[in-house]
């Protein structure tokens, strides 16, 4: 089968005609579930639930192909990461059991809701976070091997004569519930990355909600933890999000082993957070157990590895030991700049944190130099409107401070400020802490060099 595909730089016109309308698409979807004495109704439902939502939406005609949107095309649907977030509602219009000579089941007449305008902003949103993306890659990822795995399953139920034994329908009955269960914790969990919004959840308390739904059904999703744990480390309360992280650490040891890519991001994830409490002692320690895992399983130039070296630096910076906290930020660049495009996200990252660096040890010219190769690269991928556009105004501000050139200092704070107030609102965290510098321009430092979480 062609594909034909949209790369994101030239986003299809449907996407760049103006301010997406939210236009609701009713669509209706008729799936075929079969089932038996090894799956019970319930759980065929959930399966056949999910399959006219994921159906529904490529109906709807918008998708996130890793970094690839793709619109009114027909692709292979394991290459389709859908948006559920733009899902607003999905009614079961009728259910009626089918029987047939080698199977028997029910089949679902769904109508589905769809907010096209709410997909597009979506997609739109996604392009820029990519932290974000990696998350819903993760999720749809998981949805994917779920119903795979059903399949698998009424694949085998269906070869089960009446003379089976008791045990074998006993173990698949207890193998659907459990896909079951995890494809409807799956679904909350993306309810709460619909909340998810330029580093903060918009609601974290209705995100909370979903995620302790998420975990009550399915307790061994680790990815729920790090979510939960995340929002917990956005609003302060790091020692909630250190709990969080450790679950899904001892989960993730359990299910995967102590050498899987998902154990170095909860290391990762744990170092941030001790390092946010100023125990950077452990910080280090779980930076390198990260680190260590990363460079076994991915090799000395991956990203990842560079994530782990950024997270280095950054523990040595906040201990004031900045010279080695520059070696650290240096190894991140170079595999970057190896790895990636000049003008990629990351290397804004890296840009920063040199200049961080530079700026704590008192070499402001050197740091406005790292500042200024950050804030290109992010005005150049984001826009000059964008909330991490006014992270580098503002650090900006605080090097020209440090050089007591307070005139220029004000006026990029009044540029952070300008955008704060536009994208995050008046209340917004970042948005106290740029009035602040404005109002009385001291040396806070609250940023100070940017740490990554690992993506779920």
């Amino acid at each position: 089968m062609k594909k034909l595909f949209f790369v994101v730089l030239l986003l299809c016109p449907f996407l760049l005609s103006g301010p997406a309308s939210g236009q609701i698409k009713t669509i209706t979807s008729t799936v075929k579930q079969p089932f038996g004495g090894s799956q019970s109704p319930d759980d065929a439902r959930v399966a056949a639930i999910a399959k006219a939502k994921r159906e529904a939406l490529e109906k709807a005609g918008t998708y996130l192909d890793s970094l690839t949107v793709v619109k009114n095309n027909i692709l292979e649907k394991d290459e389709i990461i859908a948006i559920a977030a733009a899902v607003l509602k999905v009614e079961v219009v009728s259910q009626k059991n089918y029987a047939s000579d080698d199977a028997f089941g029910i089949v679902i007449v769904a109508k589905v809701d769809v907010d096209t305008g709410s997909l597009e902003k979506r997609v739109k949103a996604l392009m820029k976070d990519r932290g974000l993306l990696k998350k819903y890659e993760e999720s749809k990822r998981r949805e994917k091997e779920l119903l795979a795995k059903i399949e698998r399953l009424e694949s085998e139920n269906k070869k089960l004569k009446s003379s089976s034994s008791p045990e074998r329908r006993r173990s698949l009955n207890l193998q659907f519930r459990k896909a079951a269960r995890k494809l409807t914790a799956t679904e909350w969990n993306d309810k709460a990355l619909a909340l998810w919004n330029f580093g903060f959840y918009t609601d974290v308390a209705k995100a909370r909600t979903f995620l302790k739904k998420a975990i009550a059904i399915d307790p061994e999703y680790s990815s729920a933890y790090v979510n939960m744990g995340l929002s917990f480390s956005t609003t302060g309360d790091y020692d909630t999000a250190i709990r969080y992280y450790k679950r899904a650490l001892a989960i993730d040891l359990k299910i995967l082993g102590p050498d899987h890519p998902k154990v170095a991001r909860d290391y990762n994830n744990l170092g941030v957070e001790y390092a946010h409490k100023r125990d950077y002692g452990r910080a280090i320690r779980y930076d390198r157990k990260a680190l260590s895992i990363n460079l076994k399983i991915l090799g000395p130039d991956h990203p990842k590895v560079a994530t782990n070296y950024s997270n280095l630096g950054a523990a040595y910076a906040d201990k004031g030991d900045y010279d080695r906290a520059i070696g650290y930020h240096k190894r991140a660049l170079a595999i970057d700049l190896k790895r990636l495009r000049p003008d990629h996200p990351n290397l804004a990252i890296r840009y920063s944190n040199l200049g961080v660096d530079y700026g704590r040890k008192g070499d402001y010219d050197r740091a406005i130099r790292y500042y200024k190769k950050a804030l290109s690269i992010n005005l150049k991928r984001l826009g000059p409107d964008h909330p991490k556009v006014a992270i580098r105004y503002c650090n900006l501000g605080d090097a020209y401070k440090g050089k007591h050139e307070f005139d220029r200092a004000l006026k990029y704070y009044l540029k952070a400020l300008s955008i704060a107030k536009r994208r995050l609102g008046r209340n917004h965290q970042q948005t106290k802490v740029y009035q602040k510098r404005v109002d009385d321009i001291e040396w806070t430092d609250p940023f100070g060099t940017i740490r990554m979480r690992m993506a779920q």
